[in-house]
């Protein structure tokens, strides 16, 4: 029903697709950004073992490298809870910068797949890449999904429903969000408004694009003390003694 798109998808896609009013939404990209998405910081310590954890990444030299660390509680909340933004960094040290939470070690390092397409070869392996380089450092390189408007409405939908949270300390990245707008129609333009954003100060969004795409992809946080007091439960041995006598009777 109508009442239920509208619950449940960002207002800017309810507007343009049920209501079919192009002109009249907000140009801001993610409209769904509301002041209780930012939480105050969270810590390494405070972060549990069997967490979702992954990281984003956006490469850039002149531009900023953005890398984004998070992780998905057993409440399916993702929480991005640190980054780093620094242009004119060589591959060492991103990498080094990757590295630096021990939790996060050999976690998935979800980045724009573009980058296996920078040549840094040598006359012995010439086919080498900046990805293969990454790799080379320990680095767990995943492939990014490229499809920006989904992964947008992935985002704006996380925002709407509760189920992401960003840190005060991302200042880039909420920077970035708050000013993040859509192309706007040009003067006399009979079309529709388009469905791309400005491609400009967007590192840390591209990050978190790929990142909130991997992690709202079917990845679930097990709570391995719930799970252990539920297998220990009366309940638990009762219904799977019940199932084991219904098997060994045929």
């Amino acid at each position: 029903s109508s009442d239920l798109l509208k619950a449940n998808y960002p207002d800017f896609w309810f507007r343009r697709y049920v209501l079919s009013e192009w002109d009249n939404y907000s140009d801001l990209v993610f409209s769904e950004f509301r002041d209780d998405v930012v939480i105050d910081d969270v810590y390494e310590s405070a972060i549990a073992t069997h967490w979702v954890k992954a990281q984003g990444m956006d490469y850039g030299f002149v531009n900023p490298t953005a890398i984004l660390w998070a992780y998905k509680d057993y409440d399916g909340v993702i929480v991005i809870w640190d980054e780093y933004y620094e242009s004119k960094q060589l591959p060492e040290g991103i990498a080094q910068n990757s590295k630096q939470y021990e939790i996060y070690d050999r976690k998935p390092i979800v980045a724009d797949y573009s980058i296996k397409n920078i040549k840094t070869g040598t006359a012995h392996r010439p086919e080498k890449t900046l990805w293969d380089d990454f790799c080379d450092m320990g680095l767990n390189m995943i492939a990014s999904n490229k499809d920006e408007y989904r992964n947008i409405l992935n985002v704006n939908m996380l925002m709407k429903s509760g189920r992401i949270r960003i840190c005060r300390r991302c200042r880039n990245l909420l920077e970035e969000i708050k000013g993040y707008k859509w192309k706007a129609a040009k003067l006399g333009d009979t079309k529709n408004q388009p469905e791309t954003p400005v491609d400009k100060n967007n590192h840390a969004i591209d990050a978190m694009l790929y990142l909130t795409n991997y992690l709202s992809d079917g990845r679930s946080a097990i709570d391995k003390d719930k799970e252990r007091e539920t297998k220990n439960s009366i309940g638990y041995l009762t219904t799977r003694r019940e199932g084991m006598r219904h098997i060994d009777l045929g």
